[in-house]
């Protein structure tokens, strides 16, 4: 996301900080109450709002904008597609239950075949942009958070202690998977670890696949993960981390998922590759092994 003065969005210097987020609290409260009542209403309005947001983009940049729209007034409205647990719900649980940076939700709706995330504007550095300026000390400092972050998702305590699933316990979605569509919940790991290998059989023979099976573990343990701990996703400022993004693909996984996932993204150079292991904890064994699977894969990460 781009970048300005504060997480608040909007950045306003003459709104006091406490009165801005109470006010962002207020209003949220209230129109969560109108959405309830007129869901369908509002999502008409959200569906306006993007048919305008993406008239302007094609007219001033010449390219159609993805799953957010930049808004006035430091907001965003994000849409994605149901199936799966709201990214918004996801966002509440989060500022909720832990002390992890995320934007703060303002309206949210579902309906249209759609989910729809009104919130505000993580202002800062993406990290993919300002990880190269940083020195070691900052860099060190930065990992030190997303560690802390990562032990918080850990601490939440799962439903079901081997169900693999979304946030809510149902569908999840990992573009990790091809087709980035929703899929399971899943009983066990074993049944996941055999819808991995149902998805890497499409594109190797048999012979492949019974040799990857026997090592695939059976008894991780369920963790709540994020799943998309790229530095594309992390806001900063300075060498503090001032918002985590992109919780779509969040929910509960085998505890080596986390590492798997970001270790999937491209990397912005060695000592970020280096650092994963840190914040995420070291499953270099099982990224191995993922790694059989989804190199084969077209169209996984």
């Amino acid at each position: 996301m781009t970048v300005g003065p504060s997480l608040l969005a909007g950045g306003s210097k003459a709104v006091p900080r406490n009165f801005q987020k109470a006010m962002y609290s207020l209003l949220s409260r209230a129109l969560q109450i109108c959405s309830t009542l007129l869901t369908l209403p509002l999502c008409c309005c959200f569906e306006t709002i993007v048919t305008i947001a993406d008239w302007w983009q094609v007219r001033h940049t010449g390219w159609l904008p993805g799953k957010v729209r930049f808004l006035p007034f430091g907001l965003v409205l994000k849409v994605g597609c149901v199936g799966t647990a709201s990214e918004a719900d996801i966002l509440r649980f989060i500022s909720k239950s832990t002390r992890i940076p995320v934007p703060r939700v303002i309206l949210s709706a579902t309906g249209l075949g759609r989910h729809y995330t009104l919130m505000t504007r993580a202002v800062g550095r993406n990290l993919q942009n300002a990880w190269q300026d940083m020195d070691a000390e900052q860099q060190t400092k930065i990992i030190s958070q997303l560690r802390d972050f990562v032990d918080q998702l850990r601490a939440l305590m799962p439903p079901d202690a081997h169900r693999i699933s979304g946030f809510d316990g149902g569908p999840l979605l990992d573009s990790r998977l091809p087709g980035s569509q929703p899929c399971g919940p899943f009983s066990s790991e074993k049944d996941f670890n055999e819808h991995l290998l149902d998805c890497t059989r499409v594109y190797v023979c048999d012979e492949i696949v019974d040799e990857i099976r026997p090592q695939l573990s059976l008894d991780h343990r369920i963790y709540f993960t994020h799943a998309d701990l790229a530095a594309r996703n992390i806001i900063v400022d300075g060498d503090q981390i001032v918002a985590l993004l992109d919780w779509e693909n969040s929910g509960w996984f085998p505890e080596y998922w986390e590492f798997v996932k970001a270790r999937h993204y491209p990397a912005l150079d060695k000592s970020w590759d280096d650092s994963i292991a840190t914040f995420a904890h070291d499953y270099t064994k099982e990224w191995m092994v993922d790694r059989r699977m989804s190199d084969y894969i077209v169209g996984a990460i």
